[in-house]
């Protein structure tokens, strides 16, 4: 391991230093606390210890606040030698790294990271060292530098200085290719796709974590390519540059298995949930939250078939439960049932009651589960979603949701219900105590539900879609913020409805 900065580095940054003249940039502020964040989530309990016994007072204990610290005393005079530490030049379109070539005398972002390991090393070696070194100014440099280094065109070419030089548009705004990589690409995904929450988009960042390529190879591959001077960048190079696709968590299933039950149980004040569950569930409701549709159709469990939805009359738009509900038999009706076992027991199967009654509080917010009974809730209606052949109900059964979380959410599940409790918590915080309340005495309040589904899907689902239709992004930009606030409310009010069963004072706790 290279020993770092030495004597002659002083004499070297002579030569170095004009490049604060053309602001050598890094990740923005938000790209270093992406860094640091993730990092602190895969620390040995030692290095816990270590960090935070280095950290400055206000940090806090946390490495994330800290992490930009490089670039506020970069420019300061005391602190210009720093500047050029930040990066490292490769030659001109030779799309490679040589450490002994391009970092001389030591003095790049490789260097400096050499240098700042090591000084942190001799903290546990040799304790009498420690007084040569402020190990809190190396801890944080250190911190900055990794995140510089894995930033493409901190290691860019030397004739543009990392694309400092590439004057391109970002949209309609005027800039250059190296600050696109510092900031434009994450302002625009954290806009664009996480809901403009930095939280948002670490956890979708610690849910798809793999080992990438070294930066001057991403740099030729993606940061310059399609990037001439003069080019205005928008939403082709966005969704090029922001991330790869992975397999997402779950496959594709019905609307309930989307519901927010994967949350909700976070909600409940009690175990009571994950006493019933059965023992593969591992403690985790939405586990078993597509159970009913997997038995449906056995001739064993044909009977729940009609349990799943309620079938209104043609073009009326609306909802009576005596009317619609023949013999109790339907959606409303057996949530109505699986609750009253859950609260009275006596010989019910306990575990069955709660897989029913959490995927019919799914299927009841699903609008087209409230469908007219001339086209089956729309299965009648045979059309297109983009290019593929498919029928109306799917399209709210899984279409819109799979989309969505194509375009938006990294093909994760996690990440989209991040991205709604997120909505909770702000968007739609005032609205959430209608959501969950139910007339006094009762203990679920079903009817209500079915009554806004038949409305959203007269007013959301039926309109534009007629038989032969293609749908496409001014139906799906539309419908999914109808859907996402009915999977929201379809958590809340599952949570809100067994915490009236098994809860002394149901109220929802925070998610």
């Amino acid at each position: 391991m290279r020993m770092g900065l030495t004597l002659r580095m002083w004499v070297a940054s002579l030569l170095l230093l004009t490049h604060l003249l053309h602001g050598a940039l890094c990740w923005g502020d938000d790209g270093h606390y992406a860094v640091c964040k993730i990092a602190q989530g895969y620390f040995e309990e030692e290095t816990v210890v270590a960090v935070k016994k280095f950290l400055p007072a206000y940090a806090d204990g946390e490495l994330a606040a800290v992490c930009s610290w490089p670039d506020e005393i970069k420019r300061l005079p005391q602190w210009k030698w720093t500047a050029a530490l930040h990066f490292a030049d490769t030659p001109d379109d030779k799309c490679n790294y040589d450490y002994s070539r391009d970092c001389p005398n030591d003095w790049c972002v490789t260097g400096a990271i050499f240098n700042y390991t090591n000084q942190l090393m001799s903290a546990s070696k040799d304790s009498q060292s420690i007084v040569h070194y402020n190990l809190t100014e190396a801890l944080m440099f250190l911190s900055h530098y990794m995140g510089d280094i894995h930033q493409p065109l901190h290691e860019g070419f030397l004739g543009d200085l990392g694309g400092n030089k590439v004057k391109v548009n970002w949209y309609n705004q005027e800039t250059n290719l190296h600050r696109v990589w510092d900031d434009m690409i994450i302002e625009s995904a954290l806009e664009k796709y996480y809901f403009s929450s930095l939280s948002v988009m670490i956890h979708a960042l610690q849910d798809k974590l793999k080992i990438s390529s070294e930066s001057i190879d991403l740099a030729c591959k993606y940061a310059y390519r399609n990037a001439t001077a003069g080019t205005t960048l928008g939403d082709g190079f966005i969704v090029e540059n922001v991330g790869g696709k992975y397999t997402p968590p779950y496959t594709s299933r019905p609307w309930s298995s989307w519901l927010g039950s994967r949350w909700s149980l976070r909600c409940l004040q009690d175990s009571s949930v994950k006493k019933i569950l059965p023992a593969y569930a591992n403690g985790e409701l939405a586990a078993v939250c597509s159970w009913p549709d997997e038995i449906k159709r056995r001739p064993e469990w044909s009977w729940t078939y009609a349990l799943h939805f309620v079938n209104t009359p043609d073009n009326e738009c609306n909802y009576e439960y005596s009317r619609d509900c023949h013999n109790d038999k339907c959606v409303t009706g057996a949530i109505f049932n699986y609750t009253s076992q859950l609260m009275f027991q006596f010989h019910y199967n306990l575990t069955e009651a709660l897989m029913f009654v959490s995927h019919f509080m799914g299927d009841i917010h699903q609008p087209l589960h409230e469908g007219f009974v001339g086209d089956q809730g729309g299965n009648k209606i045979k059309l297109n979603w983009y290019e593929q052949e498919t029928n109306l109900h799917r399209v709210w059964d899984n279409k819109i949701i799979e989309s969505a979380q194509e375009k938006y959410y990294n093909s994760s599940l996690s990440v989209m219900i991040h991205s709604l409790q997120h909505k909770l918590k702000y968007a739609w915080s005032n609205d959430v105590p209608s959501w969950d309340s139910c007339p006094p005495h009762e203990t679920a309040c079903p009817n209500p539900y079915a009554s806004e589904s038949i409305d959203l899907a007269c007013k959301y689902a039926y309109k534009d879609a007629a038989p032969g239709t293609t749908l496409g992004d001014d139906y799906f930009l539309s419908r999914l913020p109808i859907v996402e606030k009915r999977i929201a409310q379809g958590g809340i009010r599952l949570a809100a409805t067994l915490n009236r069963i098994f809860s002394p004072k149901p109220s929802l706790a925070a998610a």
